[in-house]
């Protein structure tokens, strides 16, 4: 099996029992591994209806066939399981090292179920698995925690997963963290290793990656490395996202004071961030791309600070969306969540929306811990991330999550929860580019930062396209979500957006031929179809399809396929010639959608492709 380890590693914590599973049995049923892979399990194994939070959740990380190869971008590895703060299915596809030496330790996929009576950190080195005692990490950070595992185990060469006190709260939106930086950040996957009692897992793997074509691969890097200087897509994710601070204020995207206005008066822009951090490149595994970026703070309060970014999600929710332009403190908030293991955007967005109701009078200052949480209140931002991590006072109801904690506090402001499916908005206001909003509303895990890259065609793409318009976005959606199901699942970064290129690097790893269907958007990929053992998959609406039906059997129906009023009904006050959405064409495009799922009037699959 050319570009597979071989083995899925399965832990009962309860049990305190390991199984090492064949590969061989995912490629009886039709799967790929990655993302494809865990969605089947996680449907599959998952009791309907289990608190995600129950010891029974499971989590699945998977590798692709391409993880930890030479394939360029390689070194992609799905998370899935059931989101503590959406109820729903969670994916969340990752760039880092854990995945790639998971698979050099022998293992495609790591299936981890039940619960420690004790903390834990799983020691994973090649086919040997250990339970560790974590008394000494309990409350570290996930800077701590490392630092302090790597000196217990004597290995400098481990590869991390780690969770932050966030986690150990059981905070709805904690994040695991890869190797300190790279944050797996939305829906609560943090919390649901906190509940199973486990503070990290860490592995090393020595084996290697059997290759079916190994000079063939070699050229196409080769024509990879010529691509970044090529292409416009690539030479702009080889600079982060910073380039999209720029982009959001110039189009009226960056949301501001809880999507209520747009482009704020603010000094934050990509030129401003420079100036404050001296900004390094960090590559991945065989990416010429080194889109991921590491900075030194150079001046005022923090300097002498380092962190990862700040990515654009991370700059827009805690600042602009809070009403902050003081892009030191938002530098300092982003560097807080990393290390306590929050998701920034959802802290953002919570925090935001507890700073509307505040200055609406549904919260008074006995409801806040004493706080004045109100737009531009840079202290009182900072206070609350704390209040948030440790669930303490107005923290512990924060930590629940924007539908949470409207449902609780009630006074109209549900009007104000900006989230999908339960999963807060990230940068980008969708009257500024309605097929965002349909690609929101359509998510299978909600609102999610890393769903179909609209900005690269609606945009970048130099197609002109009408962004004030939903004719036409159906089938850029299907396609484009189809495109992000295929590369998570191959184990291919989603950010390059080159389905076509990456099925070469397939065969060339695996020696399987893949084909792909074309959407009448000329290089968009509609699907993509392999051949597993003697199967014809469509890896993207297959996996589409699982997801979806997994949702709807926890109770989701197409009344969760629904933005924000807020969109429908406030006209951007800054910005007079942006109109709310329409209803009733963002509802025929749903339904289009729909169809073109090959699912019937209320979003159910007809056709079973499980």
């Amino acid at each position: 099996m050319f570009g597979y380890a071989g083995k899925i590693l399965h832990i009962n914590l309860s049990k305190k029992k390991v199984r090492r599973l064949s590969t061989d049995k995912m490629f009886a049923k039709g799967l790929v591994c990655g993302r494809h892979t865990g969605a089947k399990i996680l449907y599959d194994k998952l009791k309907p209806k289990t608190d995600p939070l129950n010891p029974e959740n499971l989590i699945i990380i998977a590798t692709g066939p391409l993880t930890g190869t030479l394939a360029p971008a390689s070194s992609s590895y799905s998370i899935v399981t059931k989101s503590p703060l959406t109820n729903g299915f969670l994916n969340y596809s990752m760039l880092g090292s854990f995945g790639s030496e998971l698979k050099y330790a022998g293992f495609d996929a790591f299936i981890l179920e039940g619960k420690m009576d004790m903390p834990v950190y799983i020691l994973i080195v090649d086919q040997t698995v250990e339970l560790k005692d974590a008394k000494d990490v309990m409350g570290k950070d996930v800077y701590e925690t490392e630092e302090i595992i790597m000196k217990d185990t004597g290995e400098r060469r481990l590869k991390s997963l780690s969770i932050g006190p966030a986690g150990e709260h059981l905070v709805r939106y904690a994040s695991v963290v890869d190797d300190l930086h790279r944050s797996i950040s939305r829906g609560g996957s943090g919390a649901v290793l906190g509940s199973k009692n486990v503070k990290a897992i860490v592995v090393r793997g020595t084996g290697a990656i059997n290759l079916a074509k190994p000079e063939r691969l070699e050229s196409i890097v080769k024509d990879f490395q010529n691509m970044v200087t090529s292409d416009n897509w690539l030479k702009r994710m080889a600079q982060g996202t910073l380039w999209l601070i720029d982009i959001a204020n110039q189009t009226g995207i960056q949301p501001t004071n809880n999507f209520q206005i747009e482009n704020l008066e603010t000094h934050i822009n990509s030129n401003a961030v420079r100036s404050l951090l001296r900004i390094k490149n960090i590559s991945c595994l065989a990416c010429p791309l080194a889109c991921q970026k590491y900075s030194d703070v150079l001046k005022g309060t923090y300097k002498g600070l380092a962190l990862m970014g700040p990515e654009y999600d991370c700059i827009s929710m805690l600042g602009p969306n809070c009403g902050i332009v003081d892009l030191e403190a938002v530098t300092y908030a982003s560097l807080l969540c990393d290390r306590y293991g929050l998701d920034a955007i959802s802290t953002g967005n919570t925090i935001a929306f507890a700073m509307e109701c505040f200055e609406k009078g549904v919260l008074a200052k006995e409801d806040t811990s004493e706080l004045e949480p109100k737009f531009g209140n840079t202290e009182a931002m900072l206070q609350l991330i704390n209040l948030i991590t440790y669930r303490k006072g107005f923290g512990n109801l924060l930590a629940q999550g924007v539908r949470r904690i409207s449902d609780k506090i009630g006074k109209g402001s549900k009007k104000w929860a900006m989230h999908v499916k339960g999963m807060e908005l990230p940068g980008y206001d969708p009257r500024a580019v309605w097929a965002m909003g349909l690609a929101y509303a359509t998510s299978i895990t909600g609102a999610c930062n890393l769903g179909p890259q609209i900005l690269r065609e609606e945009i970048l793409s130099g197609e002109g396209f009408n962004r004030y318009s939903f004719t036409g976005r159906a089938e850029l959606i299907v396609a484009l979500e189809n495109e992000e199901a295929i590369l998570d699942s191959m184990g291919i970064c989603n950010r390059t957006g080159l389905p076509s290129a990456a099925t070469e690097w397939f065969s060339a790893v695996t020696g399987l031929e893949a084909n792909l269907l074309h959407s009448d958007k000329g290089s968009i990929v509609s699907d993509l179809v392999l051949n597993l053992n003697g199967q014809a998959v469509e890896v993207g609406a297959q996996t589409l399809t699982i997801s979806r039906s997994f949702n709807l059997r926890e109770g989701f129906s197409m009344e969760n396929d629904k933005l924000p009023e807020r969109f429908f009904k406030e006209t951007n006050r800054k910005v007079t010639d942006k109109r709310p959405l329409d209803s009733h064409s963002f509802e025929k495009a749903l339904g289009n959608y729909y169809n073109l799922r090959g699912w019937n009037e209320k979003g159910v699959p007809e056709k079973n492709r499980e």
